[in-house]
């Protein structure tokens, strides 16, 4: 009985001394614990570079976790290949400990952005790190090569223009009048035609140009204000302003014949009006060039010169000026006023062949004339010469 007794107080007091004081450390207690580094700046829509550890406590991480501002990064966002999902299983001798470099594609918008790491183990345990990137932006540049101000022909006329990314790589380029875009239909880049204007860059040009050749269309005359401006992909701009002045369009341009009065009658039709191409008498008073008909009534030979009438000045072109390599460049007043300037004396005028390039000035009209065509006839008074002519009428 007594043996009983003292076995029932003993395990009593093993029992007391089990379920007194501390309890016995569990092995599910300890949790992993996470490290996570960057490059304290980084450019709009550059790389991320984080350097994220791990290791276990109490029992193997099974998942890895990446957040920015608190939402899962997307895979279409990470471009490693430590990886392949977030969140990310983790397996084999990565359940103990890790080291993955994680590149992560940069937001575009200048900010200062928070990127988490967080690591779980078996036991449902977790532990998380944070480094915070700022997101910096630096503008485009953009520069031309030229005079300014500028003065600009009717018609195509190039712009070289240069421009450089800052922090992000460039996305359009937009040509202005006066504040507003220019109509794509004028304007071409690097011989690629504007679509719309913005104008988007394409390939190379993204990371920028240098001395490309913008095109614009100048259809009127006058003073402006063209501005050139690019922008990149975080939305920053440059840009640059050039006052241009266009030339004065020319009033009219038409096919004229004048034919010789070689038969000698003053109110043979040897005159022609330059306003608008008529044939009328040598002796008109709306005549601003006129045929020198023939030798004498003896000698009918065809002297097949021109002269100024009614107080007109005729010159004929100096060809070694570069305006008058192409009579087809000549699209404006000054244009012509330009060739009437550097003009040689013609009144009266060489012989006249075709190909000859004449410039006539009467009050403040001014007439520029290339002759197409000379023919000359025997026995008869239809010989003729054929001219293209613009006119500035004022």
């Amino acid at each position: 009985m007594f043996s009983n007794y003292f076995l029932l107080l003993v395990v009593a007091a093993v029992f007391g001394l089990t379920s007194c004081g501390d309890d016995p450390i569990l092995n599910n207690e300890i949790p992993p614990s996470a490290l996570i580094t960057a490059d304290a700046e980084v450019g709009p829509g550059g790389n991320i570079t984080l350097n994220i550890s791990g290791s276990k406590g109490d029992a193997d991480m099974d998942l890895l976790t990446i957040t920015e501002n608190g939402a899962n990064v997307g895979l279409d966002r990470i471009t490693s290949t430590d990886i392949g999902a977030n969140p990310a299983l983790l397996a084999g001798d990565n359940t103990g400990a890790f080291g993955f470099i994680v590149d992560v594609e940069a937001p575009t918008a200048p900010a200062t952005y928070t990127y988490t790491a967080t690591v779980r183990d078996a036991n449902g345990n977790t532990d998380e790190a944070s480094v915070e990137v700022t997101v910096t932006s630096s503008p485009p540049t953009i520069s031309y090569i030229g005079s300014d101000p500028r003065e600009v022909s009717l018609g195509a006329n190039v712009f070289n223009i240069t421009a450089t990314p800052g922090s992000s790589n460039l996305s359009t380029i937009a040509v202005l009048e006066n504040g507003d875009l220019v109509d794509a239909d004028r304007l071409s880049f690097n011989g690629v035609d504007f679509d719309t204007n913005p104008y988007t860059l394409l390939g190379d040009d993204q990371t920028g140009f240098d001395m490309s050749d913008v095109i614009i269309d100048f259809n009127e005359g006058g003073s402006s204000t063209i501005r050139f401006e690019v922008e990149d992909i975080a939305g920053e701009t440059a840009g640059f302003d050039i006052d241009v002045a266009a030339g004065t369009p020319i009033t009219n341009q038409y096919e004229a014949v004048l034919l010789s009065n070689r038969s000698g009658p003053a109110t043979a039709l040897g005159g022609l009006d330059l306003d608008g191409g008529q044939n009328v008498a040598g002796n008109s008073p709306s005549a601003e060039i006129v045929d020198l008909g023939i030798v004498s009534n003896s000698d009918p030979t065809w002297i097949q010169k021109i002269r100024g009438a009614n107080g007109t000045t005729l010159r004929a072109a100096d060809t070694s000026q570069p305006e008058l390599f192409n009579f087809g460049n000549i699209t404006s007043r000054e244009a012509i006023v330009a060739a009437f300037e550097s003009g040689l004396s013609a009144d009266p005028s060489d012989e006249v062949v075709e190909g000859d390039v004449f410039i006539a000035k009467r009050d403040n009209n001014y007439y520029i004339m290339s002759t197409t065509e000379v023919v000359v006839t025997d026995d008869n008074n239809e010989d003729f010469y054929r001219f293209d002519i613009k006119t500035s009428i004022q």
